[in-house]
C-alpha cells in the first residue's frame, strides 16, 4: 500500500467511529425528543446519564478527519468545503445548537418551559447534524462534481445536496443514528438492571430497525436510478460488504427480538461498518467526482511521512486514554433521575 491508501484508509477508521459513536450520540437526542408514554422521562434521564460522561468526546474522531483530510488530500478538502459548504455549515450549526442545549439543559435546576425548550433544540439539533452529514455523503456519490480548468464545477451550492438521492441519504443517516442509540441503550439499561427502560428502547429499536430498513430499500432504488454508474461499477468486495452489511441488519433485528441486547449491539454495529466499508470500497479511488482520486488529490510524499508519523503517535495517545475514559465511567455510572 502506498502512503496516500494508508493514510485513506486510516481517515475511514476515524468516520466509522464517529458514525458509531458520534451516530449514537445523535440518535441519543432524536429518542429524546420522540420518547413518548408514561416513562417518557425516565428515557430522558437514562438517555442524559448514558450520554453526559462520554458525549463530546466522540467530536475527536471528526476533527482528526477534517485536519487529516486538509493535510493529506487537500485538492478534495477543498472541494467538499467549497461545493458542500452549505450543508457541512449546517451541520456545523448543529453540533453546536445540541452541545449548548445539552450543556444548559443538564445544568438548569429548575423545571417547565425553560427546560423542554432546551430539550427540544437539543432533540432538533440532533437530528439535524446526521440529517446533514448524510445528505453531504449522498451528494459525494453523484458524478455531478467535476475538475475543470477554472476550477470545480457543479449544479450549484444548494442543488447538489438536494438531489432525492442525496436527501434520502440525510433521513437514512438519522434512522441509522436513533436504531445504533436504541441498540446501544438497551444493553445499558440491561446492564443498571432497568428492566422496564431496556424494555422501552428494545421495542423503540425495533421499530426504529424497521423504518431503517425501509428507507434503507427506498435510497436504493432512488440511487439505482440517480447514479446508474455507482451500482454498475461496484466490485466484488463491497457488493459482499453491503450484503454482510444487510444480513447483520437482519440478525440485530432478531437477537433484538429475542431480547439478547448484547448481540444486538454487535450486530447493529456490524451493520453500519458493513455498509460504510462497502460505500467506501465502491467509491474508491474517487474522492470527490470521478476526477478527484486518492492519487490526484494526494499531498507531497513528505507531508504524507509526517502525517503517518504523527497519526501514529497520536493514536498512541488518544487509545488508551479513551478507553480508560469509558472504562472509568462504566465503573461509576451517572445515575437515572426516577
Amino acid at each position: 500500500m502506498t502512503e496516500a491508501q494508508i493514510l485513506i484508509a486510516l481517515l475511514w477508521i476515524a468516520v466509522t467511529a464517529y458514525a458509531l459513536l458520534g451516530g449514537a450520540d445523535f440518535g441519543g437526542g432524536v429518542l429524546d425528543l420522540t420518547a413518548r408514554g408514561e416513562r417518557a422521562e425516565r428515557q430522558r434521564s437514562a438517555i442524559r446519564a448514558a450520554m453526559g460522561p462520554v458525549w463530546e468526546v466522540n467530536h475527536v474522531w471528526l476533527i482528526y478527519v477534517v485536519t487529516g483530510l486538509f493535510g493529506a488530500f487537500p485538492l478534495a478538502y477543498q472541494a467538499i468545503s467549497v461545493v458542500l459548504f452549505m450543508p457541512l455549515m449546517l451541520a456545523v450549526v448543529g453540533i453546536v445548537m445540541r452541545g449548548a442545549a445539552f450543556a444548559f439543559r443538564g445544568h438548569y435546576d429548575g423545571t417547565g418551559a425553560p427546560r423542554a425548550r432546551l430539550g427540544r433544540i437539543f432533540g432538533v439539533a440532533s437530528v439535524i447534524t446526521p440529517f446533514f452529514l448524510g445528505a453531504s455523503a449522498g451528494a459525494l456519490t453523484s458524478d455531478q462534481i467535476r475538475l475543470g480548468p477554472d476550477g470545480f464545477d457543479f449544479p450549484g451550492v444548494l442543488a447538489i445536496w438536494t438531489t432525492p438521492f442525496a436527501l434520502a441519504c440525510g433521513v437514512l443517516a438519522v434512522a441509522i443514528s436513533a436504531y445504533l442509540a436504541a441498540s446501544y441503550l438497551t444493553v445499558e439499561m440491561d446492564r443498571r438492571d432497568e428492566t422496564e427502560l431496556a424494555e422501552d428502547f428494545r421495542i423503540r429499536a425495533l421499530r426504529i430497525g424497521l423504518a431503517a430498513g425501509v428507507i434503507s430499500i427506498a435510497t436504493l432504488a432512488i440511487g439505482y436510478a440517480a447514479v446508474p454508474e455507482f451500482h454498475s461499477d461496484l466490485p466484488p468486495g463491497a457488493l459482499a460488504l453491503m450484503a454482510g452489511g444487510a444480513l447483520a441488519g437482519i440478525a440485530a433485528m432478531l437477537a433484538q427480538w429475542r431480547r439478547l441486547y448484547r448481540l444486538a449491539r454487535a450486530f447493529a454495529a456490524a451493520t453500519v461498518i458493513g455498509v460504510l466499508w462497502g460505500w467506501a470500497l465502491g467509491q474508491y479511488p474517487q474522492l470527490v467526482g470521478p476526477d478527484v482520486t486518492v492519487a490526484s488529490a494526494a499531498a507531497d510524499p513528505a507531508m504524507l511521512t509526517a502525517l503517518l508519523y504523527a497519526a501514529a503517535g497520536g493514536m498512541a495517545l488518544l487509545i488508551p486514554s479513551l478507553y480508560l475514559l469509558y472504562v472509568m465511567f462504566r465503573r461509576e455510572p451517572a445515575p437515572i433521575a426516577e
